[in-house]
């Protein structure tokens, strides 16, 4: 499984990017934002997430691990393609998409082409209980076991998660918590 590339743009196209990495190009999915501001030659770094299907295997790239994570989520919902959640990420930070989940705000993906009415009130019912009615989420700093969840999300092994998540210390955000561990991973 691919789930961080690092390399230099070789080639930007309509909604894609190619990536070299060590001599493999990788053409990557990112949102349309993202992609007018790269330029060849440049180096980038990207959290991939790949979608594997039975005519399909495609890499969507994302520039933060909670952007992944919400990716994940939101791909998860039935009738919620990757396309679509790249839209959705492309006007909105994970913690503004989470927001909405919880309050129930279904003009956040409405918004976006392709999605109705009814599958942005699917995607609040089943995320709901992911990001909690209470407003916590799993993008919010809530200790090692936030930390576990983003890195299986990442696709680690759950006991590699759980030993790198015990080696992180300190209060400071997800992002920074996640990092933390991918270095002790890695």
């Amino acid at each position: 499984m691919i789930g961080y590339l690092a390399g230099t743009i070789i080639h930007i196209g309509q909604q894609t990017t190619t990536l070299q990495v060590g001599g493999v190009g990788y053409e990557v999915f990112i949102s349309p934002l993202w992609l007018a501001e790269l330029q060849i030659g440049t180096e980038e770094k990207m959290w991939v997430h790949h979608v594997v299907r039975e005519d399909v295997s495609d890499l969507y790239g994302v520039r933060t691990p909670e952007e992944l994570i919400m990716f994940k989520a939101l791909d998860s919902v039935s009738g919620v393609g990757p396309k679509s959640v790249i839209a959705i990420l492309s006007f909105n930070s994970p913690d503004d998409v989470r927001r909405a989940i919880v309050q129930g705000e279904t003009g956040v993906f409405t918004r976006v082409s392709g999605i109705g009415k009814k599958t942005a009130e699917r995607i609040v019912l089943e995320l709901r209980s992911k990001f909690g009615d209470d407003g916590t989420s799993m993008l919010a700093p809530r200790g090692d076991a936030d930390v576990v969840s983003a890195l299986i999300a990442l696709g680690y092994p759950r006991k590699d998660a759980e030993i790198a998540a015990g080696k992180v210390k300190g209060d400071g955000n997800m992002s920074a918590l996640v990092k933390e561990a991918l270095k002790y991973l890695m």
